[in-house]
């Protein structure tokens, strides 16, 4: 059974501030806290899911919403976002070095055919404590559980 889809761009109709409005996220996904989800067997206690993943070999959170979080409209992000400087002191140079560096980590990774796919490393990322940290901090999320990758399927 299904419990949680993240589309990469979602566009809903929701109330928010006392009006119907259409919200478009690209990037991000809804995270109702657990009062807009009074309607719901499970997610009134909980608040709903909302899943930040991070690189190809890096852990992703299984979250759920927080009510402080009406400024964004409860949006969270779904990623960690590319980092401005590399994170990471190896970074791969193609996708041989790229197999390898996952190996270590115990990832192994399928089709990944692109030759865009070594941008996908973890030393292009952000570091996923920090986002955690922050959208903690800021109520939007709370992270429920933390989930390492084992094996991926990339374009």
């Amino acid at each position: 059974e299904l419990l949680y889809d993240m589309p990469h761009i979602l566009v809903s109709e929701e109330e928010h501030y006392g009006k119907n409005i259409w919200v478009h996220r690209n990037g991000t996904s809804r995270a109702y806290g657990p009062t807009r989800m009074n309607h719901h067997p499970l997610f009134k206690e909980t608040g709903e899911p909302a899943f930040i993943p991070s690189s190809m070999s890096t852990e992703a959170f299984l979250c759920v919403g927080m009510d402080g979080n009406e400024s964004s409209f409860y949006s969270c992000n779904h990623g960690a976002g590319k980092a401005k400087a590399k994170s990471d002191a190896v970074v791969p140079e193609d996708k041989t070095a790229l197999h390898e560096k996952l190996a270590t980590r115990g990832v192994r990774l399928y089709n990944g055919k692109s030759r865009k796919v070594i941008e996908q490393d973890r030393a292009h990322y952000k570091r996923i404590d920090d986002i955690i940290a922050t959208v903690t901090e800021n109520q939007v999320v709370k992270p429920v559980a933390r989930l390492m990758p084992v094996s991926i399927i990339m374009y």
